[in-house]
């Protein structure tokens, strides 16, 4: 009994290591019989190894330029952006005397024009400056531009009690009267302008000078009723067509004709009338 235990326990010996020794190939045969490729020496891993790592590191070295071309960019903004500050604070302090000396040349009769203007305009800057152009006397701005102007009336209004405004717009007080007057006018042929401007734009046509006096006299029928009084009512047709022609006079608008083109679309038909006169352009709807 002991001797078959003794055999047997050789024969598995010997089966265990056939099995190994025929299941485990050489490396230089691995997967011929399984139908893969077998491994690449071990040169070429070296090899291919040794290309990634070269790779890698181009690439580091990219990157690191990258950000010191960076830093060198960062630091030629930082020696620009002082100069620069100095002009605008140069720029800043130039504009504010200017603005200040041309306040300091405005008469008490400038600064109320300014004002009451401003306010019946709903405080819009441009439309404020728009008015003033077309008033009898236009305030002394000096040297002082567009841009400054619109600064300079903000700042007279941010100065200014806003019951002195209310005050100097009253029409039924007499001192008031005839800049009120004149005033609402002037407000009321403006917005005739806007529409005019509106429905040129708008259809393609231009309204009859009956069709504008026509709007205008519903304008000064909002004014103050003390202003109302004092403007003409009844016209006959030839009054009312010499002030269409005044009107187009004091508003840059001009009646005529364009040659029309067989390709000119109506945007381009009406840029051409645009140049053609210094009319209003069309208010934002």
């Amino acid at each position: 009994m002991g001797r078959l235990l003794g055999v047997g326990a050789v024969i598995v010996v010997v089966a265990v290591v056939v099995v190994v020794v025929v299941g485990v190939p050489t490396c230089g045969h691995f997967g011929s019989n399984t139908g893969h490729q077998p491994f690449p020496p071990f040169s070429s891993w070296s090899a291919g190894w040794g290309g990634a790592e070269g790779e890698g590191e181009g690439a580091m070295d990219d990157v690191a330029g990258l950000r010191a071309r960076r830093a060198e960019l960062d630091a030629e903004l930082r020696s620009l952006r002082r100069p620069l500050r100095n002009l605008q604070e140069q720029e800043r302090k130039r504009r504010r005397l200017t603005r200040e000396a041309a306040a300091a040349t405005l008469s008490p009769r400038d600064r109320q024009l300014i004002l009451c203007t401003f306010w019946m305009v709903d405080f819009v800057v441009a439309d404020a400056l728009t008015l003033l152009e077309q008033v009898r006397g236009p305030p002394a701005w000096g040297s002082l531009e567009a841009p400054g102007r619109g600064t300079l009336v903000e700042d007279l209004f941010l100065a200014t009690d806003i019951h002195e405004v209310e005050a100097w717009v009253d029409a039924t007080r007499e001192e008031n009267f005839p800049r009120m007057v004149e005033l609402w006018v002037i407000h009321a042929e403006w917005r005739t302008a806007q529409w005019v401007a509106r429905v040129n734009n708008e259809r393609g046509v231009a309204p009859s000078s009956m069709l504008v006096y026509d709007r205008y006299s519903q304008h000064l029928r909002s004014t103050p009723e003390a202003v109302q009084h004092r403007c003409p009512r009844d016209r006959t047709t030839n009054a009312k067509r010499l002030w269409a022609v005044r009107w187009r006079q004091r508003w840059g608008a001009a009646m005529g004709t364009l040659k029309m083109g067989d390709v000119d679309p109506p945007d381009v038909l009406l840029e051409k009338a645009w140049q053609r006169s210094k009319f209003l352009r069309p208010p934002p709807s």
